[in-house]
């Protein structure tokens, strides 16, 4: 074990002592953690400890850390005193992008379904949790969608519903329909009447 040791030497011509301190050196480790995945333009610094010597990542870097922000498959090897270790770590491309749909009105006393694409599953707003929310708001309102995937990565996105106060009118003077229609075109624009 470690420590202080003490080494005589005795031959014919004399005795000759001296001391030497044994120093256990701790075991060298590495590891870079469980495969990971790099979100919406992150970064990530992978760490290969401190007890090494000397460190050599597969882009040449000498560092103990590196920092990346792209998918990729990245070792390392470390050098110690006792000899070299190496491990590699994938990283994978999280991103994507939730959808809530195209910005749209109503009319008031109207409903819409509004949908979201590009997750497996998503939070509302106002608490709904499935693809599709029906609302009918009075007002203009924001909703808002939001997503995380199996990386941890999340996104979100907003649909604007725009509330219309007055709904499509069409007038018949006199309440004469008949002769409306005779004398109005589809978008209620008067026309003449042949001969």
């Amino acid at each position: 074990g470690a420590g202080n040791y003490n080494v005589t030497v005795t031959n014919e011509c004399g005795t000759s002592s001296d001391e030497i301190e044994l120093t256990l050196l701790p075991s060298l480790t590495l590891d870079l953690g469980p495969d990971k995945a790099v979100c919406n333009s992150e970064s990530l610094t992978l760490d290969a400890g401190s007890g090494g010597l000397s460190y050599l990542w597969n882009d040449g870097s000498t560092a103990n850390t590196l920092l990346v922000n792209s998918p990729g498959t990245y070792y390392v090897s470390v050098t110690d005193q006792c000899g070299s270790l190496s491990d590699q770590i994938i990283i994978y491309n999280g991103s994507f992008s939730v959808n809530a749909g195209s910005d749209t009105s109503i009319y008031i006393g109207e409903s819409i379904t509004l949908t979201a694409t590009g997750a497996n599953s998503y939070l509302w707003d106002n608490g709904e949790t499935s693809a599709s929310i029906t609302v009918s708001p009075t007002a203009t309102t924001t909703y808002s969608v939001s997503a995380s995937n199996i990386y941890d990565c999340s996104s979100s996105d907003q649909v604007i519903v725009t509330v219309l106060v007055n709904g499509p009118k069409t007038y018949v003077p006199d309440n004469n329909f008949e002769a409306y229609l005779e004398t109005h075109d589809a978008n209620g624009n008067e026309v003449s009447v042949g001969d």
